[in-house]
C-alpha cells in the first residue's frame, strides 16, 4: 500500500505513544517535528521506536517508517516536510500551539501550491484545539493568505485519551502506554473527499460532548487526585487513589459532573457511569506510578475558566446543579505548591500578594461571590485538610 505523509508536531509521550501509533497503523510515513535533540537523533538513527503496553504481558510494538526534524534549528527541512504533508497533527501542549503557529503558517503557504486539501488536527487537552491553532495562524496571516488557507486546509477538532508515559531502555526512550485509547474526530469539519480514514478513531458529528467528557471526567479526575493527594503529601496519583477518603471525594466530584452530562446532553446514565468507572480503573492501574508533580504541573493552565476543574463547576452553577465537591477541588488546586514548577511558584506569589479571592477572580475569571466562597474553602483546607471529606458545606 502506498504510504501517505504525516507531519506531527511533538515527539513526546502522546506524540509517540498515541498519535504516532495510530497514524502508523493507518499507513502514514511520519515526520516528527520536535526540539529535543536526544529523541530527534534516536528517531533519525533508528527510523523506528518502541511502544511498551501496560498490560499483563507487558507486550511491545515497533513503530517504523518514522523520522524526525529539529524544528528549531532546521527550519528549511521542516518546511520541506510540511510541503509534502497529507495530514498535519500536533501534541505539543495547549500552551505551545501559539509557538508553532509561525512555522506552520509558512509551511501551509508552501502547501498551497498543491491541489490537494490537507487536514490539520491539533490533539491537545483543551476544547477545540484545532480551531484555536487556526486562530493563532490566521493572526499571523494577510487577508489573501487566509483566503488561500480556507481553500486548502481544514482545521479538524479532536479529543484524545490515553495514559502515555516514557522510560529509558538501553539509552533509548520507550513510549509506555495503557492498551486503551480514544481519538474522536469531528466528522463535520473533515472534508468528505478526504482520501483516508484514521484506523481506530471515532468520527462524530458533534464534538463538544466528547471533548467535555474527556476534560470534565478524565482530565478533571486526574488533576483532582493530584491536587488532593498533594494536600496529604502523597507522591503519586496511585497513592492518592488508594486513600479511601480521597477516592470517595473524587468520585463525588465526578458524580456532580455526571449530572451535567445527563442534564445538558441527555447522555445515557448507564453509559456515563460505566465511563466514570473505566476512567477510575485506568487512573488506578497498579503498573503506573504517576508522580503528582507531573500530573499537577502547570496549575495556572489547569485553573483556567475553560479547563478541567473550573469549567464544569461554572457550568453546573449555570444549571443550578450541585457543585460543592468541585469547588473543593478548585481550592485544593489553589493550595498546590511546588518550588520546581514555574506556574505553581507564580500562583503562590500572587496569592501571597493579592489573597485567594482576588487571585481566583483573576486567574479563573470567576465572579466575586463564588471566588470568595472558594477562597473560604482554601483557608479552611489549608488549616485542616480533613475538611475535604466533610459532609455538607464547609463553614
Amino acid at each position: 500500500m502506498v504510504k501517505m505523509n504525516a507531519v506531527h508536531f511533538g515527539a513526546g509521550n502522546i506524540g509517540r505513544g498515541l498519535i504516532g501509533e495510530v497514524l502508523h497503523d493507518s499507513h502514514f510515513y511520519i515526520q516528527f517535528l520536535d526540539t529535543d535533540p536526544q529523541i530527534i537523533k534516536q528517531l533519525r538513527d533508528d527510523r523506528s521506536y518502541e511502544i511498551r503496553y501496560l498490560d499483563r504481558q507487558l507486550s511491545t510494538k515497533t513503530i517504523d517508517n518514522v523520522s524526525a526534524i529539529n524544528s528549531a534549528t532546521d527550519r528549511e527541512h521542516a518546511l520541506r516536510a510540511l510541503a509534502d504533508a497529507d495530514i498535519i497533527t500536533t501534541s505539543v501542549g495547549a500552551n505551545n500551539l501559539e509557538k508553532i503557529a509561525a512555522l506552520l503558517h509558512d509551511g501551509m503557504l508552501s502547501l498551497c501550491h498543491n491541489s490537494r486539501r490537507v487536514n490539520v488536527l491539533a490533539n491537545e487537552n483543551m476544547i477545540n484545539a484545532s480551531s484555536s491553532l487556526r486562530e493563532h495562524i490566521y493572526d499571523l496571516s494577510e487577508p489573501e493568505e487566509r483566503r488561500l488557507f480556507d481553500q486548502h486546509f481544514s482545521f479538524v477538532d479532536t479529543a484524545i485519551d490515553r495514559q502515555s508515559l516514557s522510560c529509558v531502555v538501553e539509552g533509548k526512550k520507550v513510549a509506555v502506554v495503557e492498551p486503551y485509547f480514544e481519538w474522536v474526530i469531528s466528522n463535520n469539519q473533515i472534508p468528505t473527499d478526504t482520501p483516508y480514514r484514521i484506523q481506530g478513531a471515532s468520527y462524530v458529528d458533534d464534538m463538544t460532548p466528547f471533548i467535555e467528557r474527556k476534560l470534565f471526567i478524565v482530565n478533571a479526575s486526574h488533576a483532582a487526585f493530584a491536587y488532593t493527594g498533594a494536600l496529604f503529601h502523597y507522591e503519586t496519583v496511585q497513592q492518592a487513589i488508594s486513600d479511601t477518603d480521597i477516592n470517595t471525594a473524587v468520585r463525588s466530584f465526578l458524580m456532580e459532573n455526571f449530572q451535567y452530562f445527563v442534564n445538558q446532553y441527555s447522555w445515557a446514565e448507564e453509559e456515563m457511569l460505566e465511563f466514570i468507572k473505566q476512567t477510575l480503573n485506568r487512573h488506578g492501574n497498579p503498573q503506573i506510578a504517576d508522580e503528582i508533580k507531573r500530573v499537577g504541573r502547570s496549575p495556572l493552565r489547569k485553573l483556567d475558566q475553560h479547563d478541567r476543574l473550573v469549567c464544569p463547576v461554572l457550568k453546573l452553577e449555570q444549571l443550578g446543579l450541585k457543585n460543592e465537591m468541585g469547588k473543593r477541588m478548585i481550592a485544593a488546586a489553589y493550595l498546590y505548591e511546588n518550588s520546581q514548577d514555574p506556574e505553581a511558584v507564580v500562583l503562590q506569589k500572587e496569592i501571597q500578594r493579592y489573597g485567594y479571592a482576588s487571585t481566583i477572580c483573576k486567574r479563573s475569571n470567576i465572579a466575586e461571590p463564588l471566588a470568595r466562597e472558594i477562597a473560604g474553602l482554601c483557608f479552611a483546607l489549608k488549616k485542616n485538610a480533613q475538611l475535604l471529606f466533610k459532609n455538607g458545606e464547609i463553614r
